[in-house]
């Protein structure tokens, strides 16, 4: 049977975190928020190729989730990054679960990111989403 590794932390104002997704991988995105301030999301190849970028609040509201595939990653290691401006303080709580198959190798990567934009401590304003698998077969 394979095995799955949790990872939680916290992301400090305005950092960016690399994602272990490998290259070729399918990735899919699902984002939503109900925040009153812009967040915006970005995830990024290391030559600033932006892959997905969404920037919602109160002037663009948004679905109650918004979602993206990404067939075939063409870069492994991508940066997220999550930026909200006017915020004078962005607590991002996230929790990785990497999943291995029977052979013990690494076919997946779930990602979830809570951001609290605030001083309410609700962790409500974004909700981010990213899974990533291998593509094979």
């Amino acid at each position: 049977m394979g095995n799955s590794r949790v990872l939680t932390g916290q992301l400090s104002d305005h950092k960016g975190m690399t994602l272990d997704i490998k290259e070729g991988w399918q990735v899919c995105i699902m984002m939503t928020t109900q925040s009153y301030f812009n967040q915006r999301v970005i995830l990024k190849n290391q030559y600033g190729r932006i892959f997905f970028e969404q920037i919602r609040g109160r002037n663009k509201p948004m679905e109650p989730v918004f979602s993206q595939v990404i067939r075939n990653f063409a870069f492994a290691q991508p940066t997220l990054l999550i930026d909200v401006p006017e915020s004078s303080r962005v607590d991002c709580r996230f929790s990785e679960v990497k999943i291995d198959n029977d052979k013990g190798e690494y076919v997946a990567v779930s990602y979830t990111f809570m951001v609290e934009d605030s001083t309410d401590y609700d962790y409500n304003d974004l909700l981010l989403h990213i899974t990533a698998y291998r593509n094979v077969g």
